[in-house]
């Protein structure tokens, strides 16, 4: 089952037929848990509720045809409160096989539908949790190695001249390495929040961007942008996204952010969601009016439960606050709100990563709002 759970989405959701590509409106009528659990795994996986059926469908029909039946028959027999019947978009196939193998087992397809989200569900639960308690394992010994390369470097700097291949960035690369995976495991653990499979643990620059001088971006990427909110000429590589009909926003890496003015360092989506906020704050006068305004789930002062992400501000008339982490796709949205209602300059430049599922692998993307 533990295979089951780790297997990568981009297997689950590849379409082999036009049975699959096929959708049909089908009516369920499902428990509270079962629904919830469809929301969560969409956003576990980035994909459609379409496709969400889908992968639960196909990792269903391995477990099924294993030990567990009986245990899953006995478990899709008994829901547990008030059940909700509406409409569900599925492909064609996925819903024959729930109509076929709950006639099987005895079920009908809403017993059977209900049952295999809710155990999917706890399956990629219980391995997230697993990676978390993995990592909060191996981080003392990380730690170690990090104080070790440090040390190494010191020695390194005082006794290699800098014509000496050894010298200059090679280990200083590699101990920013290190520092950029400590501290990614460390906001892992104290958020409860795991790190998504494809994390970018190298996002730090690389050892010939040290030799380059380059810290922000490499030299291709720097070609495609101007000092005018970073207006790229518009090759073939980058892509002018519409803000507020924007293509799919998943697997990017932002490369540069801007909200109200500020720039982000170090930046990624939730960190600019973060910014955008403190800007909401800070023009509107008070935490509650931004509260009442804001389509993200925030709370004042420290909350770092269910996703939230406690951010500690530096300015006095802005207090303390957690909002709870977003997708790249979920937290766009968010941040153009914010600017359209402080009309207020946004500004973000991200490159799709070189995946196939991404909506333009490998290109940079420019996304920009003027209030």
């Amino acid at each position: 089952m533990e295979e089951l759970a780790s297997e990568h989405s981009d297997i689950l959701f590849r379409d082999t037929s036009m049975e699959e590509k096929r959708s049909v409106h089908t009516k369920f009528k499902l428990s509270e848990k079962a629904l919830s659990a469809r929301e969560r795994l969409g956003d576990y996986w980035e994909v459609t509720q379409k496709e969400v059926a889908e992968g639960v469908a196909k990792k269903t029909d391995q477990i099924i045809s294993r030990e567990e039946r009986d245990a899953f028959v006995r478990n899709a027999s008994s829901r547990e409160g008030e059940l909700t019947r509406k409409t569900h978009v599925v492909s064609e196939k996925t819903r024959n096989f729930l109509e076929r193998t709950a006639r099987e087992l005895n079920l009908t397809r809403d017993q059977f539908f209900d049952a295999a989200l809710r155990l999917v569900h706890t399956m990629v639960q219980q391995k997230r949790k697993e990676q978390i308690e993995c990592h909060e394992e191996l981080l003392p010994a990380l730690r170690d190695l990090l104080d070790h390369t440090d040390r190494v470097h010191t020695k390194v700097e005082k006794l290699i001249d800098d014509e000496d291949p050894l010298g200059g960035t090679t280990i200083f690369g590699k101990l920013k390495h290190l520092e950029n995976i400590v501290s990614a495991l460390e906001e892992e653990v104290q958020r409860g929040e795991p790190l998504e499979s494809d994390f970018d643990f190298w996002s730090f620059p690389s050892e010939d961007d040290f030799v380059k001088g380059s810290f922000d971006q490499s030299e291709s990427e720097r070609k495609d942008e101007s000092d005018d909110y970073g207006q790229a000429s518009l090759s073939s590589d980058v892509v002018q996204v519409e803000p507020e009909a924007p293509e799919d926003l998943t697997h990017t890496k932002v490369l540069k952010a801007e909200f109200g003015g500020q720039r982000v360092s170090d930046p990624n989506w939730n960190k600019l969601l973060k910014i955008a906020h403190e800007k909401a704050i800070e023009e509107m006068g008070s935490f509650r009016e931004v509260s009442q305004v804001t389509n993200s789930n925030i709370k004042e002062g420290k909350f770092d439960k269910k996703g939230f992400q406690h951010y500690v501000t530096s300015r006095s008339k802005i207090p303390d606050f957690s909002i709870q982490g977003k997708k790249a796709r979920t937290a766009w949205p968010d941040i153009l709100h914010l600017a359209q209602n402080l009309n207020t300059n946004v500004f973000v430049r991200f490159k799709w990563r070189d995946k196939e599922k991404a909506a333009h692998p490998g290109k940079i993307g420019i996304l920009h709002w003027s209030g």
